[in-house]
């Protein structure tokens, strides 16, 4: 008795798993500062207009704000078209999240573990006595 190998097909079908659909839209996500209480996450959340037009389009919005991350994300529905659309709704959230009395900075933040890192090892040279 003497095995045969598999049809063609079974190892396509193994080697190429179908794709998972993609979801409808991307979000966004924005860095957000100052939130320290689920109350700071409502305020961040209610500030998300509904609606948003850009380039002649209507954009749905739903925000999504994590205390423990301290990001916001922005779910658009259509989609934006390219990362110029999207860039124009993220800075419209932005610019309200600031207007209710919370930080969005612009340019990318270390996370918090490398600042940490950096202080002890400073703290630890420089609090060391010195032999004599």
């Amino acid at each position: 008795a003497s095995l045969s190998p598999p049809p063609p097909t079974a190892l396509k079908a193994l080697q190429s798993p179908t794709p998972s659909p993609a979801p409808s839209s991307d979000p966004l996500t924005l860095p957000v500062t100052g939130m320290s209480c689920s109350s700071c996450v409502a305020r961040v959340t209610s500030s998300c207009p509904p609606t948003l037009d850009v380039s002649n389009d209507t954009y749905k919005l739903s925000l999504s704000v994590s205390l423990i991350t301290n990001t916001a994300k922005i779910t658009a529905v259509p989609t934006p078209p390219d990362d110029d659309v999207a860039r124009r709704i993220a800075d419209a959230v932005a610019a309200r999240i600031v207007d209710v009395g919370f930080g969005v900075p612009r340019t990318p933040q270390p996370p918090e573990h490398l600042l940490w890192r950096s202080k002890f090892y400073f703290s630890l040279f420089f609090g060391l006595p010195l032999a004599t």
